[in-house]
């Protein structure tokens, strides 16, 4: 959201300028919108970042870490974020690198299914 509004607080006066002088959409890039919004793009790349490790470490210590399969809601168990966190895998056949990439791949899709979902559903209410 950020680094959104940033980019949406370009003046629109800059931008008609930099259109009318022939530059490019990738000239543009380059040479207005990054340089006016660097610091902000570089505030939301922070505070994602200590989000991701918050949000990672908080699921950690409610879940318990245990490495096992829960027979019950109210057993221990690791969170996918937590298990890429703390594996590592240096060997790139390892079985701990290919349990960690899927783990990601999962979580890649769980995430997209939820932004697809509530996409569909914003438009179902207009």
């Amino acid at each position: 959201m950020i680094s959104q509004d940033r980019l949406r607080n370009v003046p629109g006066t800059y931008i008609l300028a930099t259109k009318s002088l022939g530059a490019s959409d990738l000239e543009t890039l380059f040479h207005l919108y990054l340089p006016y919004t660097w610091k902000g793009i570089l505030s939301a790349v922070i505070l994602g970042a200590g989000r991701a490790v918050g949000d990672t470490m908080i699921a950690l210590m409610l879940a318990g870490n245990a490495v096992q399969i829960p027979s019950s809601l109210m057993d221990s168990a690791r969170t996918l974020t937590s298990h890429i966190a703390l594996v590592t895998a240096a060997d790139y056949e390892s079985i701990s690198f290919k349990a960690i990439f899927i783990c990601g791949l999962v979580l890649f899709v769980f995430s997209t299914w939820n932004i697809l979902f509530l996409r569909i559903l914003e438009r179902l209410k207009r």
